[in-house]
């Protein structure tokens, strides 16, 4: 079989630009320094040897552990493959592969695997989701035919798989698929090419599965210490109840990569699941939703079509009306012309005629000139407004030292090891954003209150019964200062407001149930980093 690894250099650059095959380059040129280093010199003369006994068995089909030949990846002989997860469903629906019950039977399938949750973060966010059970496999590497695409120089083009087992009760296993910088779960190095038992009870032939190899320094480094096979116990135990069960994986180097692939169980993986904003990657969309897809966008087109009809026929009006303006102003130079050369001859009423219908022709290009600068002038008016409108809340319009200061402490941030250390720093500090956005948050909503009158002031006084001492030291003084402020206005106030009052107290109430939403917004998404971190700081203690 073909190995997937990638000869391509090792850095912190999560964009992982492509890099060609290294085999062909000089190894003076590496980025790594496989040259010099000793262990990097095995992986690499352990590439070559397997490449030699690859091309030998390319004939032969898949090996035990999987192989690609001819495919971007091929199940080995306990693996569940394509067309047996289609009979499942087939199975379970008494039907076809084709028809209304196509649906039915995906969901069959899918109900007939242990479920699990694939989580990948970044940075202490969930970027991407994934349903495990939807596929008979994934696979994770920087090919584009990848399940799970991670374009990364130290991640390679076949890196990891998640496999599902053929036989019932079907049982989840990981393999590193001989990549060239491994695979660390929980902290362990995964074994090349051996099954990792995830969850079920797990199958008997993906315990004799293992294909051995000439051992290098590199793989007793990765292989020590890591005697887990098919028929160690799994790692997840698919209670549903539990919620705090997860294995983490970490693709090639420690330290080079900075995502984390989740694998969990119970309610907490579903809570996340239905959390994370990004959508499924492209291969596990659905053909339900496929079609879906299809027909907005048919829908879309179609409604587009008027709008687009109409903006045609408004630049053909515009075009004709400048047309109209040109032959106006040559008529208008003719009839000059004419009243000139009447003059001269003598023939005053001619030219008396051909002045009249110069000015009218004057006069009406006077008026479409003034209309199309005007329609120009809107339109200019239009681009300039859309150029210049910006949220004041974009700290990229934002030149002030603070923001300045804020994109420095999340770059700083973004570049600090993901220790426990780190870690613990970043939970201080995300515990007291949230706690002064809180205040803030507070603080606008007594003054509003306050301004509605005391029934809004009674119901906010118990809301802030609740709160932490010095919250509600902050919320009732808030209070107090707004309360005196309306004591001391004159007894004027007090009448009738008329329509100017009303408007401005409208306005008011609007833009502080905007700045009270932007508040909320921001105090979400600093829960959902801390909720991150402290997921992250659970896997470090492991």
């Amino acid at each position: 079989m073909e190995h997937s690894h990638d000869r391509r250099g090792c850095s912190n650059d999560s964009t992982g630009s492509t890099v060609g095959n290294s085999s062909t380059r000089n190894r003076s040129s590496d980025p790594c320094g496989t040259s010099s280093d000793p262990t990097r010199s095995n992986i690499w003369a352990k590439d070559t040897a397997d490449k030699n006994i690859s091309r030998g068995s390319t004939i032969s089909g898949s090996t035990n552990t999987g192989s690609i030949t001819g495919n971007y990846y091929v199940p080995p002989p306990w693996g569940l493959t394509k067309a047996g997860y289609d009979a499942l469903g087939t199975s379970a629906n008494i039907g076809t592969l084709q028809g209304p019950g196509a649906k039915a039977e995906g969901t069959a399938a899918a109900a007939a695997l242990p479920h699990a949750v694939l989580q990948v973060i970044r940075q202490g966010i969930t970027i991407e989701s994934f349903r495990l059970e939807q596929k008979p496999y994934w696979v994770i590497g920087s090919n584009e035919q990848a399940d799970i695409y991670y374009p990364h120089p130290c991640v390679s083009r076949r890196h990891l798989v998640l496999q599902y087992s053929q036989s019932a009760p079907h049982s989840l296993y990981a393999v590193d698929l001989g990549s060239s910088f491994g695979t660390c779960c929980n902290g362990n190095a995964l074994p090349a090419r051996q099954p990792l038992l995830l969850l079920g009870p797990g199958v008997p032939e993906a315990a004799a599965s293992f294909v051995p190899y000439t051992r290098t320094d590199s793989d007793s480094v990765r292989s020590s210490d890591n005697a887990s096979s098919s028929t160690s116990k799994a790692l997840l135990s698919g209670d549903e109840d539990d919620g705090d069960e997860s294995c983490v994986f970490v693709l090639g180097t420690p330290g080079t990569t900075n995502r984390l692939f989740v694998i969990g169980t119970g309610k907490a993986a579903e809570m996340a699941l239905t959390l994370t904003a990004q959508p499924a990657a492209r291969a596990t969309k659905p053909q339900a939703a496929t079609l879906a897809a299809t027909t907005a966008r048919t829908k879309a087109a179609a409604g587009a079509a008027p709008a687009n009809a109409k903006t045609a026929k408004r630049e053909l009006k515009e075009q004709q009306e400048e047309a109209r303006f040109l032959q106006l102003v040559q008529q208008q130079q003719q009839l000059e012309e004419k009243a000139a050369a009447a003059a001269a001859a003598g023939d005053e009423a001619s030219a008396a005629a051909a002045e009249a219908a110069a000015e009218a022709a004057a006069a009406a290009a006077d008026a479409l000139q003034w209309q199309l600068d005007s329609r120009k002038r809107r339109k200019a008016e239009a681009f300039f407004a859309a150029a210049c409108s910006f949220d004041e809340d974009d700290s990229f319009f934002d030149r002030t030292a603070t923001a300045a200061a804020d994109t420095s402490t999340g770059t700083q941030r973004q570049s600090k090891p993901l220790d426990e250390l780190s870690i613990k720093a970043s939970l201080k500090s995300l515990r007291q954003e949230i706690m002064e956005l809180e205040l803030q948050k507070r603080k606008g909503a007594a003054a509003a209150a306050i301004a509605q009158g005391p029934a809004a002031a009674a119901i906010l006084a118990t809301k802030t019964a609740s709160v932490t001492a010095p919250a509600q030291t902050i919320a009732v003084s808030t209070t107090a200062t707004a309360a005196a402020d309306i004591k001391t206005q004159p007894a004027a106030a007090e009448e009738e407001e008329d329509c100017l009052d009303a408007f401005m107290r409208q306005t008011h109430d609007t833009l502080n149930a905007e700045e009270q939403q932007k508040l909320q917004q921001q105090i979400d998404a600093k829960r959902k980093q801390l909720t991150e971190y402290r997921k992250l700081l659970r896997v470090t203690k492991t």
